[in-house]
């Protein structure tokens, strides 16, 4: 009887366990899968018109909306990452310019938006590297240095 019990008791334990962690993936997916892509910033692209004033009321349909942005970013690797984004930090950022943000994906069983990325949270703004200048049409020559003299 007391080895039933035990039985039990570890069957439970362990379904509660899976029950938990299966929890945590489906709630939490697109914070554990989420990317940090350091890189240039290729595109930004304001969703909608900042707003539309009628008499002496602004009409907005959501406030999101209103700061919704579409962000692609070039990494030193070459690839572009795009997201959507409703942060208002987005709204300073010009092409050109090198960001660090971070990109979450939609879960894959939402088949509609599986692959895609939303939530694009700016983290950084710098100056852009070496890795992203571009390259001159008539470099300068590099000067040599001078022979040393004889002793």
């Amino acid at each position: 009887m007391r080895n039933r019990l035990k039985s039990i008791f570890y069957s439970f334990v362990s379904l509660a366990v899976v029950a938990l962690i299966g929890f945590i993936l489906i709630n939490y997916y697109s914070y554990i899968f989420a990317k940090t892509i350091d890189g240039q910033v290729f595109g930004i692209e304001r969703v909608t018109q900042p707003m539309m004033i009628v008499g002496t009321q602004v009409q907005t349909a959501d406030n999101n909306i209103l700061y919704s942005f579409t962000v692609s970013i070039k990494d030193k690797a070459g690839v572009i990452h795009t997201a959507t984004s409703t942060d208002r930090q987005w709204a300073v950022v010009q092409k050109g310019i090198c960001v660090e943000a971070k990109i979450f994906p939609y879960p894959f069983w939402n088949l509609d938006k599986s692959g895609t990325f939303f939530n694009a949270r700016l983290l950084l703004q710098k100056e852009c590297g070496t890795e992203f200048a571009k390259p001159e049409l008539n470099p300068a020559p590099t000067p040599t240095p001078p022979a040393p003299a004889p002793q």
